[in-house]
């Protein structure tokens, strides 16, 4: 028989890594909605759509995409001429080289090496289309993708970085000293099964997203952990199934949740925020004063539109305004969103 107080020592210590995990959770999402924000007509000066997208989403942004805004942002700052081509998607003209930012420090310099890499790697003539754009760029794209994620982790604390792999180490500890503990109390071999699941929850971080991750997860450490627990004692059972539970959900359902970033960062955070709120909440007058200063108002702010998913209300909006035409960068044809023909 197992003591009480054995019993509930092994329920507490799985749940730990789960409450530390929860409080980090909190703390983020408390820190992210009191940041004071202001009016923004415009995003931060000398940010490239980059800088916003990892500035706003931190190590959460998904930079697949961001070569739409990335065109439109180059084609509106006169470093290329974006043209529809029927056969090959966008014409893509280089005019002349990308400028370094003058302002934003060490992390939009980081970002401008990057973005001029992957200026430079299409840029190898001074054309480029869309639909036909060759493997190795491709190759070099999905590489500009995976270095963007690398640099958007910089704005999570290096603290939090490392509290963070301490509470993925410990969910998975508190479950194997639990089925040490239950296995030397009970002598009871058929707990050596449960290696299975205790693998499991380490490999799960290189198993690929989506529904196969929990099909491995549900096989490999499922099956053999239902033998150990239909074998031992009703409480012993429960406290070993939750145990495996809490160290899958702190790990892979409430961490990447987290979002925890630098003073620096919150401040960047804010005025990006208070420039989504204000073009989705502007009224048309609001509009129409900002497009009588800045006959290219919309234009330029349309990529950074695209990187914080609010094109479609945007557009909406200026719909209804008079423009002059066109945006100059993008050649003959009728104003319009070039979805269709982006990349990606």
């Amino acid at each position: 028989m197992i003591d009480t107080a054995v019993l509930v020592l092994c329920a507490v210590l799985p749940a730990l890594p789960l409450i530390a995990s929860l409080i980090a959770l909190i703390r983020g999402r408390i820190k992210l909605k009191n940041v004071t924000e202001a009016v923004e007509f415009y995003p931060p000066k000398g940010f490239s759509p980059l800088d916003v997208m990892t500035e706003y989403y931190a190590d959460h942004c998904n930079p697949k995409g961001i070569m739409n805004p990335l065109m439109l942002y180059w084609a509106d700052k006169g470093y290329i001429k974006l043209e529809e081509d029927c056969r090959r998607g966008l014409k893509l003209t280089k005019l002349k080289d990308l400028e370094a930012p003058k302002t934003g420090g060490e992390a939009r310099l980081r970002n401008y090496r990057m973005e001029r890499g992957l200026f430079d790697k299409i840029f190898g003539g001074n054309v480029f289309y869309t639909l036909s754009a060759l493997s190795s760029y491709r190759e070099y794209y999905d590489k500009f993708v995976k270095d963007v994620k690398e640099e958007a982790k910089r704005i999570v604390p290096k603290k939090w970085t490392l509290i963070e792999a301490l509470i993925s180490a410990f969910s998975v500890v508190s479950v194997l000293l639990v089925t040490v503990i239950f296995g030397i109390g009970l002598d009871n071999t058929a707990f050596l099964t449960m290696i299975f699941p205790i693998v499991a929850l380490i490999m799960l971080r290189f198993v690929p997203l989506g529904v196969f991750k929990y099909l491995f997860f549900a096989v490999w450490g499922g099956a053999p952990m239902c033998a150990v627990l239909f074998s031992v004692p009703p409480a012993v059972s429960a406290i070993m199934l939750c145990s495996v539970v809490s160290a899958f959900f702190a790990q892979y359902v409430i961490l990447p949740l987290v979002d925890l970033r630098e003073e620096e960062n919150l401040k960047n955070y804010a005025r990006i925020k208070g420039f989504k709120k204000f073009l989705v909440h502007a009224e048309k007058p609001q509009l129409e004063m900002l497009v009588e200063e800045n006959p290219n108002y919309y234009f330029d702010i349309l990529p950074y539109c695209y990187v914080l998913n609010i094109t479609k209300k945007v557009k909406a909006k200026f719909d209804k305004i008079r423009l002059d035409g066109p945006a100059p960068y993008l050649g003959a044809g009728e104003f319009g969103d070039y979805r269709d023909t982006l990349m990606y």
